[in-house]
C-alpha cells in the first residue's frame, strides 16, 4: 500500500473511530438517564419501538451509505468523476421517495406493530417514525463523502446529531414526566429526541454540501469529467450492492423483531403477565443492551473505512493491498474488542451500579445478562468485520447465508432457553452469543475458501487475549481492594483506569501492536513517542 493511501485510510479511520467513540458514549449517556427516569416498564415500551424502527430502517436505508460510498469510490478509481456526481443526484431522488414511504408505514402501522408487541409502545413508534425519512436523506450525503475518502462530514454530523438526541430526549422526558403524563407518553417524549436529532444531523450534512468547500468539491468533480452511466444502470449497480447489504441488515433486524415477539411469548408461557414480561424485556434492553452495543458500534468505524478502500483495491486487482488491509483490520478489531469484552464480563455489576443508581433493585437480574453479552460483544465485532471483508471482495450474497443461519441459531436458542423457568430472560443473551459465534465461524471459512484471504487470525488474537486476561485480573483485583476503602462508584472508575493502563502495558510487552498500527489511533504519534521512550515498542518494518 502506498504511503499516501495508507495515510488517507489512517486519517479517515482516526476521524471516524474518534467520532463514533464520542457518539456511542453519548448514546450510552442518553440511555442511562432515560432508564433511570422510565424504569423497566418505560424502557420496555421504548425498546419495543426501537426494534420495529430498526427493522424498517434496515429495509429502507440500511446499506445505502456503504453502497453509495462503494460506487463513488469505484468511479473515482476509474477516473469517472462526473459519474460520482450523477450517483449522488440519482440516489438523492430515490432515497427521498423510499424515506417518505418508510416513515408512513411506521406512523400509520404503529397500532398493528403495537398489537403484536406492547400496546404502550404505539406512541413511541409514531414519535420515532420521521427519523426514517431524515436518515434516508443523510445516507446519500454521508455515502457521497465517504466514497471521496472524506470522513469529516459524517463524523461532524453524527456528533452533533448525538448531542441533540441526548439533550432533547432526556429534557423532553423530564418535562413530560413532571407534567404528570403516563409512562407511555414520557417514553414517547424521550424517543422523540431521536427523530428531531436526525433532522438536525441531516441539516448539518446539507449545510456542509452547500458550503463554499462543498460546492468547490462538486465543481472539481465536474471539471475532471470522465464517462457517465445512464441513471438506470446506476440504480441497477446500486441494487446489486445495496440490496444484499439491506437484506443482511434486514435479517439481523427481523431476527431482533421476531426475538422480541418470541421473548414476550416465552416469558408469558412460563407464567409471567404481559406487564411482567415487559419489565423483564425492558431491563434486558435498558440496562444490559446499551453497554453491549458500545464496542461493536465503535468497531463499526473500521467497516466504514474498509469497504470503500478494499473495493478500490479489489477493482484494481491489487491483491497484496487487499490482504494487507484485511489483516490490519482484523488486528485492530481484536486489539480493541477483546479488552472491552473482558471489562464488561469482570466489572458488569460495578458498571451497572455506577450508571443506574436509581434502579439498583433491578440490577441483580440484569448483571448476569451483561456478563454474557460482554462475551458476545467480541464475536459481534468479528462477525461484523468479516462480513464487511466479504462484501469488499465482491461476495455480497454469502453474508446472507451466515446471517440467516446465525439468526436461526439465536431464535431456536431463545425459544428453548427462555421457555425454561429456571433460565428465563437469561436465555436471550446466550442466544446472542451463539448467534455471532456461528456467524464469524462461517464467515471465516468463506473468506478462506472464496476470497483466498489469509487473515492471520490466530497470530492477531493471542497477544490481546493474553493482555486482556491480565487486565481482567488487575481490574477485578483493583475494584475489590478499592471498594473497601472508598465508594463503589469511585472504585469502579479507578478500576477502569487501572484496566486501561494494565492492558496498554501488557499489549506492548506481548508485541500486540507495532508502530504503524498505533499511528492509526487518535494521537497515535504521541503514543508512539511515549512507548518508545519506555522501550515497550518495536520499530515498524
Amino acid at each position: 500500500m502506498s504511503k499516501k493511501v495508507r495515510n488517507g485510510v489512517a486519517a479517515g479511520a482516526t476521524v471516524l473511530i474518534a467520532a463514533n467513540f464520542i457518539v456511542k458514549i453519548i448514546g450510552v449517556v442518553y440511555k442511562i438517564p432515560l432508564a433511570n427516569i422510565l424504569g423497566s416498564e418505560g424502557m420496555g415500551y421504548l425498546s419495543s419501538a426501537y426494534e420495529v424502527y430498526q427493522l424498517l430502517l434496515s429495509i429502507f436505508t440500511s446499506g445505502g451509505t456503504l453502497a453509495i460510498s462503494k460506487l463513488i469510490a469505484e468511479s473515482i478509481a476509474l477516473d469517472a468523476f462526473a459519474n460520482a456526481r450523477k450517483i449522488r443526484r440519482v440516489m438523492l431522488v430515490a432515497f427521498c421517495s423510499v424515506g417518505l414511504l418508510g416513515t408512513g408505514i411506521m406512523f400509520f402501522g404503529a397500532e398493528l406493530f403495537g398489537a403484536a408487541t406492547s400496546k404502550g409502545a404505539i406512541y413511541c413508534m409514531r414519535a420515532l417514525s420521521p427519523a426514517i425519512f431524515f436518515l434516508c436523506l443523510s445516507a446519500v450525503y454521508r455515502g457521497y463523502y465517504q466514497g471521496l475518502q472524506n470522513m469529516r462530514p459524517t463524523a461532524l454530523s453524527q456528533v452533533i446529531e448525538a448531542l441533540f438526541k441526548l439533550s432533547l430526549g432526556v429534557g423532553l422526558a423530564i418535562l413530560v414526566k413532571n407534567l404528570g403524563y403516563s409512562t407511555e407518553t414520557v417514553a414517547a417524549a424521550g424517543i422523540s429526541g431521536t427523530a428531531i436529532s436526525t433532522a438536525v444531523g441531516t441539516t448539518v450534512m446539507l449545510i456542509i454540501f452547500l458550503s463554499a468547500s462543498g460546492r468547490r468539491t462538486d465543481r472539481e468533480l465536474a471539471k475532471k469529467g470522465g464517462p457517465t452511466r445512464p441513471s438506470w444502470e446506476i440504480v441497477k449497480s446500486f441494487a446489486a450492492i445495496g440490496i444484499p447489504l439491506a437484506v443482511s441488515s434486514m435479517i439481523v433486524n427481523l431476527t431482533g423483531v421476531l426475538d422480541l415477539f418470541l421473548i414476550y411469548d416465552r416469558l408469558e408461557a412460563i407464567g409471567m403477565t404481559e406487564a411482567a414480561a415487559n419489565v423483564a424485556y425492558g431491563g434486558y434492553k435498558g440496562y444490559a443492551q446499551p453497554l453491549f452495543n458500545l464496542p461493536p458500534s465503535i468497531i463499526a468505524s473500521i467497516n466504514i473505512i474498509i469497504i470503500p478502500a478494499m473495493s478500490v483495491a479489489f477493482v484494481k486487482n491489487e491483491t497484496e493491498r487487499v490482504e494487507s488491509l484485511a489483516r490490519r483490520a482484523v488486528k485492530i478489531v481484536t486489539v480493541l474488542a477483546l479488552p472491552c469484552a473482558v471489562g464488561l464480563i469482570v466489572l458488569a455489576g460495578p458498571i451497572q451500579r455506577l450508571l443506574f443508581p436509581a434502579r439498583l433493585d433491578q440490577l441483580a437480574v440484569t448483571t448476569p445478562l451483561l456478563r454474557i453479552l460482554g462475551a458476545a460483544s467480541f464475536w459481534v465485532c468479528l462477525a461484523s468485520l468479516s462480513t464487511a471483508l466479504m462484501q469488499s471482495t465482491g461476495h455480497m450474497r454469502l453474508p446472507l447465508i451466515t446471517l440467516a443461519v446465525g439468526g436461526g441459531v439465536k431464535l431456536v436458542t431463545n425459544y428453548v432457553l427462555v421457555g425454561i423457568p429456571e433460565i428465563g430472560i437469561v436465555g436471550a443473551p446466550i442466544g446472542t452469543l451463539l448467534c455471532y459465534m456461528t456467524m464469524f465461524g462461517m464467515n471465516f471459512v468463506f473468506l478462506r475458501r472464496k476470497s483466498g484471504l489469509k487473515l492471520g487470525f490466530l497470530r492477531s488474537i493471542l497477544p490481546p487475549l493474553a493482555a486482556s486476561a491480565i487486565m481482567g485480573v488487575g481490574a477485578l483485583g483493583a475494584y475489590v481492594l478499592l471498594e473497601r476503602i472508598t465508594y463503589s462508584a469511585v472504585a469502579t472508575v479507578l478500576a477502569i483506569v487501572v484496566a486501561v493502563g494494565v492492558y496498554a502495558l501488557s499489549l506492548m510487552i506481548f508485541k500486540g501492536l507495532d508502530e504503524s498500527d498505533i499511528r492509526l489511533l487518535p494521537k497515535g504519534g504521541l503514543i508512539v513517542k511515549v512507548f518508545k521512550k519506555l522501550k515497550l515498542l518495536k520499530n515498524s518494518d
